[in-house]
């Protein structure tokens, strides 16, 4: 009997495969400039292709009709449960939970406050159970991991009334990227470490011997350094000044906040990495403004996570921009030599899309690009835990 794990990013999305610890089969579906692509993987062979924007948007069946086709599976009942990634803010969802009317609801009632997460994982829920509508069906939060985080990190100042009566904390998100990268050092697992987690989201967690004690994300996946499309901080009198200047309500606000800002915001071009490091190459200033924003605020919380930790043993970059993009990690290591990062630049350059060491022998402070594994990660808690 096999695990399925779903995994809906903000600009992706992932299905694998388990049979207990092993994988089988997993499948990437994700825009490349104007196109979708799947990427399956098997037996450690990759294969691309180009797929259709209604392949993209029922990908859950053109997944389960691809183990099929591969006779992976005879039927659907050869799966035994599946786990979905969820991302959203509020006290139950830090829980992993079996998914039931109970919790629609309450997703549902936070379906406002993450939109780029939220409604999408609402619509895989329904195509999962539309084709397994007697499968158990579990929720991995993605902000577990950060549970326990000490109380005056997941606080905001709000009167206390109203943040325990709102359930207003800082949950923190990427929890499971986190975890995965935490569980990868296995005994040697640097006592303290910086997980810069850069993405279509992006945020960067500070974990103490294994356990997180902060998370640049909040309430919401939107608080913390800028990303592709989401603003990252921002001083809330802003927010209003525009609302009031421009006449927008609360919804037209938020669509700015969350699909308008961020590196798509500040270059005018996209929220596409690739594009903006191409223009930025090309003498656009605003591209190369973008990147330097980005990479400062980083860099910022590096500094300040250096601090809190007591000192820094190691830092890991990972997702799809951490993995793949040389020159991003470039701009956020510069300058970090006070605190002991020394980078070496022709390791860092060569290392796109693969793992490894990119500080230099000497260096006091170990720089890692490691691939997240957050697949594995929800396929040990719905074996271990669930």
């Amino acid at each position: 009997m096999f695990n399925l794990i779903v995994n809906n990013g903000s600009v992706s999305k992932k299905y694998s495969l388990y049979k207990k610890s092993e994988l089988f089969f997993s499948a990437h579906y994700e825009r490349e400039d104007d196109n979708y692509i799947k990427t399956e993987k098997i037996n450690n062979n990759k294969e691309e292709v180009e797929i259709s924007d209604d392949k993209f948007k029922y990908s859950f069946s053109d997944f389960i009709d691809s183990i099929k086709d591969r006779r992976i599976i005879a039927s659907e009942d050869e799966i035994e449960k599946v786990g979905i990634r969820v991302v959203a803010p509020g006290t139950f969802f830090q829980d992993h939970r079996k998914i039931d009317s109970v919790f629609m609801e309450e997703l549902e009632d936070k379906k406002n406050l993450s939109p780029l997460h939220i409604e999408p994982v609402q619509q895989e829920i329904n195509e999962v159970l539309d084709k397994l509508p007697k499968m158990p069906f579990y929720a991995i939060s993605d902000s577990n991991f950060h549970k326990d985080k000490p109380d005056y990190a997941s606080i905001y100042s709000y009167p206390q009334k109203i943040t325990k009566e709102l359930d207003i904390y800082r949950f923190g998100y990427h929890g499971l990227s986190v975890a995965s990268i935490v569980e990868s050092f296995k005994e040697e697992l640097p006592e303290n470490l910086i997980v810069c987690h850069l993405g279509g989201g992006s945020s960067i967690s500070a974990v103490k011997n294994g356990v997180s004690i902060e998370n640049s994300m909040g309430y919401s996946p939107i608080e913390g350094v800028p990303m592709a499309t989401r603003s990252g901080d921002l001083d809330p009198n802003s927010i209003f000044s525009i609302m009031d200047s421009e006449n927008y309500d609360t919804k037209e606000m938020q669509d700015i906040i969350y699909k308008e800002c961020g590196i798509k915001g500040i270059s005018g071009l996209s929220s596409d990495t690739r594009v903006i490091l191409s223009e930025a190459n090309k003498g656009n200033k605003d591209a190369d403004l973008a990147l330097n924003y980005y990479a400062y605020k980083i860099k910022k919380l590096i500094g300040a996570y250096n601090v809190i930790l007591g000192g820094l043993d190691a830092i890991v970059f990972t997702g799809t921009i951490g993995n793949r993009a040389a020159e991003v990690r470039r701009r956020i290591c510069d300058g970090l030599e006070p605190i002991g990062l020394e980078i070496d630049q022709s390791k860092n350059k060569i290392l796109i899309k693969d793992e490894g060491v990119i500080s230099k022998e000497n260096s006091k402070i170990k720089a890692y690009v490691l691939e997240t594994a957050e697949m594995d990660q929800m396929n040990q808690i719905l074996e271990e835990i669930i």
